[in-house]
């Protein structure tokens, strides 16, 4: 089985736990970490189905709104540039 979960930038910068409805209506709990890779399906073993077989969790990392971002001042603009820099950029 595969389900996809969205997470925006500060879900995944922060982590969430979340739940899946499982095929017969049960709820299934996760926490995803912090800094999640999203390229990897996390798996989630003997929970396929029949309870056979695994559960694979895709993760799709939302895009900022392009409106919102428009509306953001200049400042506003390069402290959050400033701040997803100093995250991401690895400089020697």
């Amino acid at each position: 089985l595969f389900t996809t979960i969205k997470l925006n930038w500060a879900e995944y910068l922060s982590g969430k736990t979340i739940e899946i409805k499982y095929l017969d209506n049960t709820i299934i709990p996760y926490t995803i970490n912090p800094f999640i890779k999203s390229d990897i399906p996390i798996e989630i073993k003997n929970m396929g189905l029949s309870h056979k077989g695994n559960l694979y969790i895709v993760i799709e990392i939302e895009q900022p709104d392009i409106l919102l971002w428009n509306n953001f001042s200049l400042e506003k603009r390069e402290n959050v540039l400033n701040t997803l820099n100093a995250l991401f950029c690895h400089e020697n």
